[in-house]
């Protein structure tokens, strides 16, 4: 390779890594200039391009512009071809292109062997990561359409073995597929790995995308104050280094917060902003996120049809392209809404499609969650049975939003039979865990089965907490520093930091910062 189309590539890259997209695309316009097709500096250029186009273009386009090159580069250079080969099976992801996942794997399937064994590791990760569905059922509702066990266990262990790389596209890329198959805590560990090198190594622009896969792992087992913080700077770090579809995706996490707590207003306003911007780069995962958030208020609320229409949208049944994956996730949330509306047929296929690939999965969340809709949907002496076996499994998991939903259903059937006693019980502990995690519309509801149930709540909603990261910037404050410097510290821009000390000031109940120095925030239990 010329040392000059090293240079400019090596430059384009770190552009593009710390946050300089603009930067980073002249680089590659005045090094593709001088550089022969098909050579490795080109193939190098394509790899980024394709990148580029993906987190803030359109991802179609970016398969078009990674795939082509990716197979002409598996012999000659696999290592490349590797790289491309993950960024185009998750642009065929976000765009829904079966067909480009069919071709990923049929490219992946024919990588040879590679001499650094963690990229080797990867490379067979991906080779048995089948994403090809095997039933008409698995394209609409598997997340990772993986068929047995016995295949996800070595996926998942050639995963692990990823665990020391030091590239954080890499690890996000194994998170993704540990998070496939249904292995969360592998997921987890790769992809705080990669959020952790990024921003040790000052790579703004990758710490944006591997924040962007760790919000939903936050939102999954209610860790919302973190969700929250991650998507606050996230979207900010990816408006920053041009990553605008990074930027959509955050945008759609903080509606799904605003969503979650009650703030409808606001939920419908960022919603609005996220759909503008989504679907006419058909960027159909955050699009997917608005409307299975919108639908999950429109049911703590009890506007059911409006639920089911949001939940609809997912399975394809508007004019808007569907989201198979988010459909299987809000399964068990639009089969409740269909439930409680008297509409049980509208969602007994899907349902049974659902709990049969939640309990191949077999972990407790999954098979929790399809107990509860199996008591739903069947009989009165059913329900007495999975409602029990539900609740069972979600003391094993780390989902205790879903556990409280499971408590109020449950409640609400023992109280319709008048065994208000029982009730109470779940109840009560539903609504101490919707208060704790700060949804007042939750809370509300199971305050209201308590007041039918004949007892009085004994909870009511706190106000809503600093989130970790304002915490750090009212200690910050507290301490003396000026936005400048606080905005130096956190990788933010003092117009962020003001926004955020604006939003301090009112949850604290405070006009200045000189109240803040007299008075600074304690350190609060952690919702973790």
């Amino acid at each position: 390779m010329d040392s000059a189309d090293e240079e400019l590539i090596a430059e384009a890259e770190t552009a593009w890594r710390v946050g300089r997209a603009e930067a980073a695309r002249r680089a590659l316009d005045r090094a593709e200039g001088t550089t022969g097709r098909h050579t490795l500096p080109w193939l190098r250029i394509q790899a980024l391009r394709g990148e580029i186009e993906l987190r803030s273009g359109v991802p179609s386009d970016a398969l078009a512009i990674l795939t082509p090159p990716a197979r002409q580069a598996l012999n000659t250079h696999p290592a490349v071809a590797l790289r491309m080969l993950l960024l185009a099976r998750e642009a065929a992801f976000h765009c829904a292109r079966q067909d480009a996942v069919d071709e990923v794997s049929a490219l992946a399937a024919a990588l040879p062997a590679l001499a650094e064994p963690r990229l080797d590791a990867l490379r067979g990760a991906l080779q048995r990561y089948d994403t090809r569905p095997a039933t008409a059922q698995r394209v609409a509702f598997r997340r990772g359409r993986i068929a047995g066990r016995q295949h996800m266990d070595t996926v998942a262990d050639a995963a692990a073995g990823i665990l020391e790389l030091d590239d954080p596209d890499l690890l996000m890329a194994a998170g993704g597929m540990a998070f496939g198959i249904d292995r969360p805590a592998l997921a987890r560990q790769l992809r705080h790995r990669a959020a952790t090198l990024a921003r040790a190594r000052g790579e703004l622009g990758t710490l944006s995308t591997a924040l962007d896969v760790l919000v939903p792992d936050h939102l999954s087992r209610a860790q919302y104050a973190h969700a929250q913080e991650h998507a606050d700077e996230g979207r900010h770090l990816a408006e920053r280094a041009g990553r605008d579809n990074t930027a959509c995706s955050h945008l759609s996490y903080l509606t799904a917060l605003a969503a979650l707590r009650g703030d409808e207003d606001r939920a419908r306003a960022l919603g609005d902003s996220v759909l503008a911007a989504a679907l006419p780069r058909r960027l159909l995962r955050p699009a997917g996120v608005v409307q299975y958030a919108l639908g999950l208020m429109e049911l703590a609320a009890g506007r059911l049809n409006e639920a089911l229409t949001s939940f609809e949208t997912l399975l394809g049944h508007t004019p808007q392209p569907g989201r198979p994956e988010l459909a299987m996730t809000a399964a068990p949330d639009h089969i409740e809404a269909a439930v409680r509306a008297g509409h049980e047929d509208r969602v007994r296929d899907m349902a049974a499609a659902y709990i049969e690939l939640a309990d191949a999965a077999g972990t407790a969340e999954a098979g929790a969650l399809a107990a509860r809709c199996r008591a739903l949907l069947g009989t009165e002496q059913g329900a007495e049975t999975e409602f029990p076996r539900a609740l069972q499994l979600h003391a094993e998991a780390e989902r205790p939003f879903d556990h409280a939903r499971t408590q109020l259903l449950y409640g609400e059937f023992l109280r319709r039979r008048r065994q208000r006693v029982p009730a109470r019980e779940h109840l009560r502990a539903a609504e101490r865990t919707f208060t704790h995690l700060g949804l007042p519309v939750w809370a509300r509801r199971a305050a209201e089965e308590l007041r039918a149930a004949g007892t009085t709540p004994r909870t009511r909603v706190a106000a809503e907490p600093l989130t970790p990261q304002e915490r750090q910037i009212a200690r910050a404050v507290a301490e003396g520093a000026t936005n400048r410097q606080v905005a130096a510290k956190l990788f933010l821009s003092p117009r962020t930091v003001d926004y955020h000390l604006r939003k301090i000031f009112a949850k604290l109940g405070i006009s200045s910062r000189a109240e803040l120095i007299r008075n600074p925030p304690a350190d609060p239990i952690q919702n973790s």
